[in-house]
């Protein structure tokens, strides 16, 4: 990170300040307090990992905090000389708990809230929304970076969006910083699951219905499309969509008109679909369950959200951040930190984050090491470390024998074959055998057609508790 002097403000500007904690001084609920329109406060009390973030050119301040005590100016000394062996050359300002706000304000220069009218509040309210939303999104790593100049890119814009990624790669955020950052973050931001909606009311959850449009509809009622405004209309699991409504949302998006169920009037549907899944929408063309047409209409402007294993370089700091977030103070040491950083987390951030919850709760370590990562969580990936990348008590010749099966379209063979042995298995109970594959109930209905459920003749029991 370059020198950068801190006392010059600018109009309109988020000052980032990197406040660095190792005695655990401050609390969160001081730290919150010190957020303002004007300073973004991001809050460590790890220094190695400080010192990383420290290297990010957003930061324009790092504020180093020394314990209130009568030897301050000792441990005032052994910080700063600690500190600046660790950290690049940048703006340090070293304080107590007590005296951070005001020196913040001092070491930034900034003025008094000047009167503004309420439109200039709004403005500089949706700034500040829009870099916290872009903040949100942890870390420095070149994919990171680049996912973030992406997301900047492409927000100013009324254009359909389609964010690919793996799951737990953390796609909501990527679609909260394209609303927040986009032409109308004061509009509602719709989040709607395809996956998890019965296909029976996903027409009318989406386009709205009339009084007496169906059996039950006593009153009429607004749907997504309408509510929206002139918001983000984010379609999440977007592959799940039956095709019938796929036919439908490409009209939308091509007329930017809808009509509501039961009705003829049209209405005009002013916001933006953004949507988002982990599968492959390109094969799912080639299959015939996904509409190509609709593909390349969602696909105007594309986000690939990159797994972990693309961002090793974030997870210190996203470690730091999930920890900042508990309710008590956590630190690891650095075979614990090597520790993290070297498993594989296929489940990507959001295994990550679970992990820290997990330790936040078990672990009563005040510094965390390498043992209590293994006593607390689960054994680390094996494949980094060299050995077959196999599930325990499956043989590891099964995908050479899966590829043998009969047939040009292997995957569908699989799945298949996976459909009926959880069906089998549970005498025809489909929330049984969904929660055995993994999936929500609706997305196993979806994929299991009629003629399948009459052939393999069970009989659904509803006695077990819904998904």
């Amino acid at each position: 990170m370059r020198e950068r002097p801190a006392g010059q403000a600018s109009v309109g500007r988020v000052h980032h300040v990197l406040v660095v904690d190792p005695f655990a001084v401050l609390s969160r609920d001081a730290a919150s307090r010190l957020r303002t329109d004007r300073v973004a406060i991001h809050h460590v009390t790890d220094e190695t990992v400080a010192a990383h973030m420290a290297r990010d050119e957003a930061v324009g301040l790092v504020a180093l905090l020394v314990p209130e005590s009568s030897d301050t100016g000792t441990a005032r000394e052994q910080s700063i000389a600690r500190w600046r062996q660790r950290a690049p050359p940048c703006s340090l300002l070293v304080s107590t708990a007590a005296g951070l706000a005001g020196d913040i304000q001092r070491a930034l220069r900034l003025p008094a809230a000047p009167a503004h009218t309420d439109a200039g509040a709004a403005g500089s309210s949706a700034a500040v929304a829009g870099a916290r939303a872009l903040a949100a999104i942890v870390g420095r790593a070149p994919a990171t970076r680049r996912l973030r100049r992406i997301i900047e890119r492409i927000a100013p814009s009324d254009r359909a969006v389609l964010v690919h990624g793996p799951t737990g790669t953390g796609k909501e955020l990527v679609v909260q910083a394209l609303h927040q950052l986009g032409l109308h973050p004061e509009a509602p931001l719709v989040d709607v699951n395809c996956g998890a909606i019965p296909e029976a009311l996903m027409e009318s959850l989406l386009f709205g219905h009339v009084r007496g449009a169906f059996t039950g509809a006593d009153a009429a009622q607004e749907g997504y499309l309408g509510a929206v405004g002139h918001g983000t209309l984010f379609l999440d699991e977007v592959a799940e969509l039956p095709l019938l409504l796929q036919a439908k949302l490409l009209r939308v998006l091509e007329t930017r008109r809808f009509r509501r169920v039961g009705s003829t009037e049209e209405r005009r549907f002013h916001g933006r679909v953004v949507a988002a899944t982990h599968a492959d929408l390109r094969r799912a063309c080639v299959e015939r369950r996904f509409r190509e047409d609709l593909y390349y209409r969602l696909a105007v402007l594309g986000i690939e959200v990159p797994p972990l294993a693309e961002r090793r370089e974030d997870i210190p700091l996203l470690v730091a951040h999930f920890a900042a977030l508990q309710p008590r103070v956590m630190r690891f040491t650095a075979a614990a930190q090597a520790e993290l950083g070297a498993r594989a987390w296929p489940g990507n951030i959001r295994q990550l984050r679970n992990a820290i919850d997990r330790l936040a709760v078990t672990c009563d370590a005040e510094s965390i090491d390498v043992a209590d990562l293994h006593e607390h969580l689960e054994p680390a990936d094996e494949a980094l470390h060299g050995a077959p990348q196999s599930l325990a008590g499956v043989p590891p010749d099964l995908a050479s024998a899966l590829l043998r099966l009969d047939g040009h379209d292997k995957l569908a063979a699989v799945e298949s074959l996976l459909i009926d042995a959880a069906m089998r298995q549970y005498g025809g109970n489909k929330s049984a055998a969904a929660r055995a594959l993994g999936v929500h109930r609706k997305v196993l209905e979806r994929r299991l057609g009629r003629d399948h459920v009459a052939a393999l003749g069970g009989d659904d029991d509803e006695s077990i508790e819904p998904d």
